[in-house]
């Protein structure tokens, strides 16, 4: 019944030209417009908290709800020559659907559901998610039963299961410094997302929110007091890809240095603050679930210039924060190169309220212990030459 009340709506052209190239690429090329064009709003009351607005009634206010810019998506589809149909399910954590007990008062989002054709396999877009690209969907939308609304349909079908990859959330940041023997030196940041972390990283830096790469960019010349140079994104066109993202920033300030030495604070508090803030409030007498398995690591890499080296490799570092540890690894090459290493290693995804307890207690006695310092002093060899040039 309510394909029947969505068959007129369909029948609303959206005044958008056909879009050309194999299916994938015009369903991609019809998400990203909307992703353009239009806003998501969840705000409809009424009959609109039920049917869709027409297509050029979307395009026309500028912004739409989730049945609205999933109707959009189809209607344009259609015009393209692709079939597909409006799809609704029960997102988020609570339970799916069973199928003996579907009502339209259970479902409360609406998505894409491009059906396989021929060697095609079937594709499923969310129009209020366009950062996760054709096929990967949020992960509220993954493992669910969904009502495809099509006269055809019998019984509910499956949403995709969350891919290998997709069960690891990725956040590497590489800072390399290259001090100078006198004044400021040049350093590099850098950033790899992965997993569902690339999604929120496609939204903010590839163009949807402009305000927000620009927003990091003075923050990055902030921090680092120095001159950003450069600033490259990869991975924007590739639902699948890691989003890469870093800065060349010169005359680095905080890199500056007498002549003598160069002492350098290594601060790896970015990737603890990665976490989810419930492992750190979370009533301790629950366990705890990671949503997925984690991979975060930071990483400094030192190249001192000509004539210096590091005056003392610190020892490595295991912190026990109950059955979580936290490891930096420091290491130097022979060349000079410095390098110093922090991650997380998570055992498993649950802990028990005891072990969520002794993560807590272990945190707080170690909260200002994610900061290393190291130092650069001249080669003994050339000391007394650089003394006199100096000073």
């Amino acid at each position: 019944r309510y394909g029947e009340a969505l068959s007129p709506v369909l029948e609303t052209a959206t005044g958008w030209p056909a879009v050309t190239g194999t299916r994938r690429e015009r369903v991609g090329q019809i998400v990203a417009r909307v992703a353009r064009e239009l806003r998501y709003t969840g705000l409809h009351l009424g009959d609109a908290a039920i049917i869709p607005f027409a297509p050029r009634e979307t395009l026309q206010r500028g912004y739409g709800d989730c049945k609205d810019l999933a109707t959009l998506v189809v209607r344009a589809l259609q015009e393209s020559g692709v079939k597909a149909n409006v799809a609704l399910l029960r997102a988020g954590d609570q339970l799916s659907i069973d199928p003996a007990l579907a009502g339209l008062d259970l479902f409360d989002h609406a998505i894409v559901y491009v059906p396989a054709d021929g060697g095609e396999p079937a594709l499923w877009v969310d129009a209020t998610a366009p950062e996760y690209g054709v096929g990967p969907v949020p992960s509220g939308d993954l493992e669910r039963m969904a009502l495809v609304i099509d006269a055809s349909t019998k019984t509910l079908t499956p949403t995709p299961l969350r891919s290998s990859p997709e069960n690891v959330d990725t956040f590497h940041i590489t800072v390399e410094y290259r001090p100078e023997p006198i004044g400021p030196g040049r350093a590099t940041l850098s950033y790899v997302f992965g997993g569902e972390e690339r999604y929120a990283a496609r939204r903010q830096y590839g163009g949807q929110d402009p305000d927000a790469l620009e927003s990091m960019q003075r923050d990055v010349a902030n921090n680092y007091d120095g001159q950003l140079t450069a600033t490259r994104v990869g991975g924007i066109d590739d639902a699948l890809a890691p989003i890469t993202l870093a800065f060349d920033i010169g005359d680095v300030r905080s890199l500056d240095s007498d002549g003598r030495t160069h002492k350098l604070r290594l601060g790896m508090e970015s990737v603890m603050n990665r976490l989810d803030d419930d492992i750190f409030e979370n009533d301790r007498r629950f366990p705890y679930t990671f949503d997925r398995s984690i991979d975060y690591v930071m990483r400094y890499r030192v190249v001192p210039p000509k004539g210096y080296r590091i005056a003392e490799v610190p020892k490595d570092v295991d912190i026990a924060l109950g059955p979580i540890h936290w490891k930096v690894n420091f290491t130097q090459s022979a060349d000079g190169t410095f390098e110093a290493v922090g991650r997380f290693e998570v055992p498993r995804l649950e802990l028990s309220a005891k072990e969520l307890g002794e993560f807590q207690d272990a945190w707080q006695k170690n909260e200002d212990g994610l900061v290393y310092d190291i130092e650069l002093v001249p080669e003994q060899a050339k000391l007394g030459a650089l003394e006199r040039a100096v000073w």
